[in-house]
């Protein structure tokens, strides 16, 4: 039985380039991002409108950012509790080591934005590696977000 998991973040309010999650693989399990979504709360009407530069990156070896760490919740009613540490909201993002983006979205922020993988397509991370969902463009005012990833560990 797959063990998937879940963490929010809910009404922050973004100024600045910052990660959204950094999630650090435990030492002896990988993981597989399955989706992610992001909304806001206050750019409603075209006047407000903005496209936002998101990446997701791999980290070997690389160094933590400084977000809040959170607690990601199992989706089924038996899973353990998650071997991953989840960060939210980091301003100093991932460094050092080898970092590889995977892949880059442009947000329009009027609308939702939910990227649901293919199987074939998950970003997979190996035990003791991170991956974060960074934005890297700053919005141009403050904008309250709230977001949801999904993601499972294997063995």
């Amino acid at each position: 039985m797959p063990r998937i998991y879940s963490a929010v973040f809910k009404n922050i309010s973004v100024t600045a380039l910052q990660d959204f999650y950094e999630i650090l693989a435990g030492a002896n399990k990988s993981i597989k991002i399955h989706a992610w979504q992001l909304a806001q709360s206050t750019e409603i009407g075209d006047a407000m409108e903005e496209g936002l530069l998101i990446t997701c990156n791999r980290g070997v070896g690389s160094t933590t950012g400084n977000g809040t760490a959170t607690t990601a919740a199992p989706l089924g009613v038996d899973n353990t509790a998650c071997g991953a540490t989840v960060k939210i909201n980091g301003t100093t993002r991932m460094t050092a080591g080898t970092i590889t983006e995977l892949e880059t979205h442009v947000w329009n922020v009027r609308a939702p934005y939910t990227m649901i993988y293919t199987p074939e397509l998950r970003p997979f991370v190996k035990a003791g590696d991170r991956w974060t969902l960074e934005l890297e463009t700053a919005p141009l005012d403050v904008i309250s977000m709230s977001g949801t990833i999904w993601f499972e560990e294997m063995d």
